[in-house]
């Protein structure tokens, strides 16, 4: 029975990876039009291109609603940035790779039965990648273009979460290794003569995460592990970027 469910899993995890790699292909191709010629910037074949992207998001909240315990208040900020180029292989069409780091830190304040806690937690993460894209122009001149990102990443990150009542601090440190895969629509505006500024936005993930944790330094160990699909559109955890293209 438990190697059924292995392979259920294993089945699973390679529908989506054929899912995540050729519906953005597929759904683009049903679209096609000729790619334009263009004197500020060029999508064919042989063209390289070199970029970097940032997301910034800071938020506050006094009182927020919840169902099991009154918090006071949240406060979290999350820093993003990416570093990527490719080439096209034949118009409108790139692969490349990819360099990220992410840090975010959260802190939010609860209140109990018999006293008030924190919690806190602070994370970072460094991964590389590979990815392709489908562009589609969307005007004559060739100026703006939609384009569907699919990638695939792998990394590391380390997370700690401290937890303080009264006069007890508990900390649980996590270091794990994630496998990501990630489509990811964007709109891009040649600005001039082969730079271009882009906006993007995560629509759809498969994260798969596996590591190992310690409670007070080492108190307590274990091992953890976990998969997440997510299909949230993050609007607020948008990324805006500059790409040469040459």
């Amino acid at each position: 029975m438990t190697s059924e469910k292995k392979n259920l899993k294993y089945r699973l995890f390679i529908s989506m990876v054929v899912l995540f790699l050729l519906a953005p292909a597929t759904a683009f191709a049903l679209l096609d039009m000729d790619t334009p010629d263009s004197d500020i910037g060029s999508l064919k074949e042989g063209t390289r291109f070199l970029g970097m992207s940032v997301s910034l998001k800071s938020a506050e909240s006094e009182n927020p609603s919840s169902i099991f315990q009154t918090i006071e208040s949240t406060e979290q900020q999350t820093h993003k940035i990416n570093a990527y180029g490719g080439y096209f292989l034949r118009d409108k069409w790139a692969v490349g790779g990819s360099l990220d780091y992410s840090f975010s830190e959260k802190s939010s304040g609860f209140t109990g039965d018999s006293d008030k806690s924190r919690v806190e937690t602070v994370s970072r993460s460094t991964s590389m990648g590979v990815f392709m894209r489908n562009y589609l122009p969307i005007d004559s001149s060739g100026r703006f273009s939609l384009f569907v990102e699919s990638s695939l990443d792998v990394g590391y990150g380390k997370e700690i979460v401290q937890t303080t009542l009264a006069n007890d601090i508990d900390r649980k440190i996590t270091r794990s290794y994630l496998v990501d895969l990630g489509v990811t629509p964007g709109i891009m505006a040649f600005i001039d003569k082969g730079f271009s500024v882009e906006a993007s936005v995560n629509i759809m993930g498969l994260t798969s995460k596996w590591g190992e944790y310690s409670f007070n330094e080492g108190e307590r160990t274990g091992n953890s592990s976990s998969v997440e699909l997510d299909f949230t559109v993050k609007l607020l955890t948008l990324f805006i970027g500059v790409t040469y293209y040459f």
